[in-house]
């Protein structure tokens, strides 16, 4: 659901910046748990909806399975709680985010929904009656908190249960208590949604996606383009953009010098800092300890889902791991704690350096796990002849997309603070070596910039 407020002009203004969000249907919710009711916390409205038609007390929180802010808990205090979700790793994820909260609530259970069923109103608008519901609330299981955050943990095999996998009475499929995983039937499921890009076909939404290239190549510089592009919704070397809003998470520089860089960005763009069209889009935070701290990732988790963000730009990777980068547990760590955010461009250094001739093979340095933790990699290297190569050399989502050239001219006589960008595109890429123009794809595009 898009969020609006009014603009004190008599219109409205698309955005929920500023507003203080709260609970759906706060006033019933707080009745009924000092009445001493039982309240329900859903995924969406429409599962409250359902709730409500059996005559029990529901609620949810905007945004979705991302939206839930851990100060919500407080609200329960002495409560006793029923968690439904959906049936997903989205749905279940946030039920472990509101059982986090829930610290002070005084019982707290899960439904159990019968297998092939995404969520209550799946299965209110397929069997649903009065009795079925009421039962299913008295059987909620009761939900600990649990903390999946040491990835050396490990679980018991006897906390999963399965019925007979030769039933063939669907509904007898037992989901487990646990939150450790649930047992997902592969068929007569709705069909899932179609993939999404932040960037088209180089950053795939709501994965991670490294961006590894030599010191000094202008990485940093490209990432905070692409930060430009994204948060006002313009094409990025000619790649369509899924608009949001990006924080830039900096292990490298200070932040006056990262503003220093910015304004150069801006300013090639005939913009400035003062441009209504950044306002409350774009954010830039210097944690005061690494990404190998799980309370940092915790910190920059909360603060994604306060400020609504879409795109998290982490440069860079190596310097923010604060750990040894060849150790495959930290790096493993890390990566997997980093799948909790949105989106996540994650800049890094290379291992040597890199030409365009061996921007298929190049890796960032350290542990294969980055690698193989990433779902699409982009290489950025120095062509034979000039200009700068940008080449996808792994993803998990469809082909590689074209190889891009562009170049990056600095004329310090204009000043360090001024920056005109012009961008063309054309079919000639010249400056790359005679390999490149053998193997390169017939539309590669060369794309300048300059300041």
């Amino acid at each position: 659901f898009l969020h609006r407020r009014p603009d004190d002009k008599g219109g409205w203004e698309w955005s929920a910046s500023g507003v203080r969000k709260v609970l759906y249907r706060l006033p019933q919710v707080l009745e009924a748990i000092e009445n001493g009711e039982t309240v329900i916390v859903t995924e969406g409205e429409k599962d409250v909806h359902t709730f409500e038609h059996y005559g029990y007390v529901a609620t949810c929180c905007s945004g979705g399975a991302q939206g839930w802010r851990k100060e919500f808990g407080d609200i329960f205090k002495g409560a006793n709680v029923v968690l439904c979700g959906d049936q997903d790793v989205a749905g279940q994820s946030y039920l472990r985010q509101v059982r986090e909260s829930l610290t002070s609530a005084a019982n707290v259970s899960k439904v159990e929904l019968p297998a092939l069923f995404k969520d209550i109103t799946d299965w209110h608008e397929a069997r649903g009656s009065q009795d079925d519901i009421d039962l299913m609330i008295d059987k909620a299981s009761a939900f600990s908190r649990v903390v999946l955050e040491d990835a050396n943990t490990t679980f018991s095999a006897t906390s999963i249960q399965f019925s007979d996998p030769g039933s063939t009475n669907h509904e007898s499929l037992l989901y487990s208590n646990s939150d450790v995983m649930n047992v997902v039937p592969m068929w007569g499921y709705d069909d899932p949604p179609p993939m999404k890009w932040i960037v088209d076909g180089a950053v795939p939404e709501n994965y991670i996606t490294i961006l590894g290239a030599d010191g000094g190549t202008g990485k940093s510089f490209l990432a905070l383009e692409l930060m430009y592009c994204v948060a006002t919704g313009t094409p990025f070397l000619g790649s369509e953009v899924e608009k949001s809003r990006v924080l830039y998470v900096d292990y490298e520089l200070e932040e006056t010098d990262q503003k220093r860089r910015w304004s150069r960005v801006l300013a090639a763009r005939g913009e400035s800092q003062y441009s209504t069209a950044l306002e409350g889009v774009v954010f830039f935070i210097k944690p005061m300890d690494s990404l190998s701290n799980k309370e940092v990732i915790n910190r920059l988790v909360e603060t994604a889902l306060r400020l609504d963000i879409g795109l998290v730009v982490i440069d860079s990777l190596t310097i923010g791991l604060g750990a040894d980068a060849t150790s495959q547990e930290v790096v493993t760590r890390v990566m997997k704690s980093l799948e909790k955010l949105p989106t996540v461009l994650a800049i890094d250094h290379v291992t040597h350096a890199v030409r365009n001739s061996n921007l298929s093979s190049a890796s960032v340095y350290g542990s294969v796990m980055k690698r193989n933790g990433a779902r699409s990699m982009l290489m950025l290297g120095r062509a034979d002849g000039g200009g700068l190569i940008l080449r996808q050399n792994k993803t998990n989502f469809g082909k590689e997309r074209d190889v891009v050239c562009f170049e990056l001219v600095f004329e310090e006589n204009e000043g360090p603070d001024q920056l005109e960008q012009r961008l063309s595109i054309d079919e000639v890429v010249s400056g790359t070596s005679e390999s490149d123009h053998q193997t390169r794809p017939a539309n590669l595009r060369r794309c300048r910039r300059r300041c």
